[in-house]
């Protein structure tokens, strides 16, 4: 059909979408917001006087120019500031990290005698991840640090030389203190089950027998201690942990006896405390001390000691030379304590095998009946808990001598931690032992009295591996 107009015309006809529309653009997404990050001020010292001259004078300074003057007269290089996501221990981006590192190298390397962090009162950051930013910047610096001595942190209210609101000050092997003569001492185990055998053991070592007493003996390790003290100073004792839990199966020691030629009191005082630091590194505390046994050790190390315990597990062979009369001891199953029982719930952070325990860590009390949680004290306490980080790690640490029912208590703190926090209670990394001496110097710290509780259980950030 074709019209043709005489006059002038208008056609007015309906809004069609493909013919009018315009094409709309996609707006783009907002870019994400910025990470937020902070750094952390690193100095080197040259010696460990520098280094404790610093500390001294920080902890005396009340200003900005106090601070300065420290720096000045421990003669402190400054190594650079290393950024770190805000409120955390993770590296930032770029390359701060590189430089500080890379300068530490042209400064000499080396290894690290010695630290100490100095923060701003005022910082808003938790003085424990500060902490945790000193020990990340350290692994990075040097795989071997050999820590003469770590200071407690300073908090000081004089305003620091940079915008960071700590800086750590590393010690440099420069100037290390001269090497101290190192020692040894041997443990032993002795099958409690086995009262023959311990009889014969205890009346050779009365008659200061020992040779013939350690042939009814099995060895187990070697500990190294620098002499005169009880500091170990490599991993023999994470040797010692592992070859007790092979053949004793982690049991706990019922007494022990401290073996030595013993020429001067000191000596005497001086294996008692490496008795004492091999018990609580197996996890066990023998406060009532141990017994001591004047002879003469006939090879190997100045002093042993033999540690009582029942085993459940069957020895192997021994290598020659560690060979044993101890027939296989039989399985005595751990008593079952019922009843009533109150365990601190800590959150925590371990300083090589010590928990840190700080007067800001949340914590609660729960009651356990019969190792079942009373009402649902455990899931409350642990909902008020406050963590800044993912829970990795269980331990239930007890005041007394391990029983059975400790297992079943961790078992259901697991199991409730998982079902809070909606996560695998295979995730959860958990194990059962008794509160060490440092476990103990750091509640003490805080106030705690062992007297509330009959156990600690640590929700851990980062358990051992």
């Amino acid at each position: 059909l074709i019209v043709r107009g005489t006059r002038d015309w208008v056609l007015f006809h309906r809004r069609r979408n493909k013919n009018c529309q315009s094409v709309a653009v996609a707006t783009p997404p907002p870019p994400p917001p910025p990470v937020k990050s902070v750094c952390h001020r690193v100095y080197r010292a040259a010696s460990l006087p520098a280094l404790e001259r610093a500390v001294e004078m920080i902890q005396a300074a009340r200003t900005l120019d106090d601070i300065k003057l420290a720096i000045q007269r421990a003669e402190l290089l400054l190594l650079g500031d290393v950024t770190f996501k805000d409120n955390t221990a993770v590296f930032g981006e770029g390359p701060s990290l590189d430089k500080v590192v890379k300068k530490w190298e042209q400064s000499g390397g080396g290894r690290i005698f010695g630290r100490v962090m100095v923060h701003a009162s005022s910082a808003s950051q938790a003085d424990t991840v500060l902490k945790d930013q000193a020990r990340a910047i350290l692994r990075k610096i040097s795989s071997e640090t050999g820590i003469v001595r770590v200071f407690e942190s300073i908090s000081t209210t004089a305003t620091l030389p940079t915008a960071c609101p700590a800086f750590t000050i590393f010690g440099a092997a420069d100037d290390t203190p001269p090497a101290v003569p190192l020692t040894c001492h041997d443990v032993y185990w002795l099958n409690a089950n086995d009262q023959k055998n311990t009889m014969a053991v205890t009346r050779l070592l009365e008659a200061k027998n020992a040779p013939e007493a350690l042939k009814l003996v099995r060895a187990i390790s070697k500990v190294t201690f620098r002499a005169g003290t009880k500091e170990v100073p490599d991993d023999s004792l994470d040797r010692l942990r592992d070859a007790w839990n092979s053949v004793v199966s982690g049991q706990p020691v019922n007494g022990a006896t401290l073996c030595g030629s013993h020429e001067t009191a000191g000596a005497v005082d001086n294996f008692q405390q490496q008795a004492r630091a091999i018990t609580e590194a197996l996890g066990f505390s023998i406060e009532r001390g141990t017994v001591n046994v004047q002879a003469t050790i006939p090879q190997g190390c100045p002093a042993i000691t033999i540690l009582y315990a029942v085993s459940q597990k069957t020895p192997t062979t021994p290598p020659p030379g560690q060979a044993t009369t101890t027939p296989p001891p039989t399985t005595t199953p751990p008593v079952q304590k019922e009843g009533s029982r109150k365990s601190l719930v800590i959150w925590s952070q371990l300083d090589g095998q010590t928990h840190v325990s700080l007067e800001t860590s949340t914590r609660g009390q729960v009651e356990f009946s019969n190792n079942t949680p009373v009402r649902d004290d455990l899931a409350d306490v642990i909902r008020r808990l406050k963590f800044g980080e993912e829970i990795k790690g269980v331990m239930l640490a007890t005041v007394d001598p391990v029983e059975a029912g400790a297992s079943v208590r961790l078992d259901r703190v697991v199991q409730t931690l998982a079902q809070v926090q909606a996560r695998d209670p295979n995730s959860f990394q958990s194990r059962v032992g008794l509160l060490t001496a440092g476990d103990k110097t750091q509640l003490r710290r805080i106030g705690i009295s062992f007297s509330d509780f009959d156990e600690v259980i640590y929700l851990e950030l980062a358990p051992p591996s």
